[in-house]
C-alpha cells in the first residue's frame, strides 16, 4: 500500500477491521494519505469509539504483528476514526448482478474520476459479452453453490468471471433451481463450487435435483 497503491478499497464485511493484516493495510493507507473507498457490505458496522476501546485488548498474536509494523493501539485508533470520512459505497452480495454492477461503476468513480468513462464501458462491454445483462441470453457454462452464503456467493461469481475470460464463452452463476432452469437448455458444462457447508444447503440440494431431473439432461 505504500509504495504501489494510489486506492486502498477495503471490502467491508463483518470481521475485515479485526483482521490483524487488513488493519496492517489500512493503516499504512491512512499513514501514507492513500485515497481510501469503504465498500459496505449489509453486515458491516463502522465502529465506534467503545468499540475502538476493546479493539486495544487484542490477541498476543495481533499485538505481535502490529509491533512489527510499527503500530500500537492509539494509531490503529486514530486509523480507524479516520475512516468514519472516507467515501463509502454499499454492496450487497444478495443483490442483482445490475446492482452489483452499478456499485462497482461507483467503486471506480470513487477510485479515480478520470478514468471512469473507460472503465464503464468495459464493464458494460463484460456483462453484455457474459450474458448479465440479457436475461434470455445463451448460456454455455453454469456456476453452482452455496446460495445462502454471501462469501460461496461471490466465489461463484469471480469463478463465472474467470472462466469467462478463459474460454470466452457465455458464463453464469446460479443459485436457484429457477436461475439454473431457466438457462439450462443451452447449457453444457455446470460447474460446482465446494465451499464449506454446500452439501447441506437446502437451496442447492433443491437446485441440484433440479437440474438432475429435468427433461434437457439425459439421466
Amino acid at each position: 500500500v505504500k509504495h504501489q497503491t494510489r486506492t486502498l478499497v477495503i471490502v467491508a464485511s463483518k470481521m475485515v477491521l479485526r483482521r490483524p493484516w487488513c488493519c496492517v493495510e489500512v493503516c499504512s493507507a491512512v499513514h501514507n494519505k492513500r485515497n481510501i473507498v469503504l465498500v459496505e457490505c449489509p453486515d458491516f458496522v463502522l465502529f465506534d469509539d467503545e468499540d475502538l476501546e476493546e479493539l486495544k485488548a487484542g490477541s498476543e498474536n495481533d499485538l505481535m504483528i502490529f509491533g512489527g509494523n510499527g503500530l500500537n493501539p492509539d494509531i490503529i485508533n486514530e486509523c480507524y476514526r479516520a475512516l468514519r470520512e472516507v467515501p463509502v459505497i454499499k454492496f450487497n452480495q444478495f443483490a442483482s448482478e445490475a446492482e452489483q454492477y452499478d456499485a462497482v461503476t461507483d467503486i471506480l468513480s470513487a477510485c479515480n474520476k478520470k478514468k471512469l468513462g473507460r472503465m464503464s464501458s468495459m464493464i458494460v462491454n463484460k456483462q453484455a459479452s457474459s450474458g448479465f445483462v440479457d436475461v434470455g441470453a445463451t448460456v454455455d457454462i453454469i456456476v453452482a453453490g452455496a446460495g445462502n452464503s454471501a462469501e460461496a456467493r461471490m466465489t461463484c461469481k469471480v469463478l463465472a468471471e474467470m472462466v469467462l475470460q478463459r474460454t470466452q464463452k457465455t458464463v453464469k452463476a446460479v443459485f436457484t433451481p429457477e436461475e439454473a432452469l431457466a438457462a439450462l437448455p443451452t447449457v453444457r458444462y455446470m460447474l460446482v463450487a465446494l465451499t464449506a457447508g454446500l452439501l447441506q444447503d437446502p437451496t442447492f440440494q433443491k437446485t441440484l435435483l433440479a437440474v438432475d431431473t429435468h427433461e434437457s439432461h439425459p439421466p
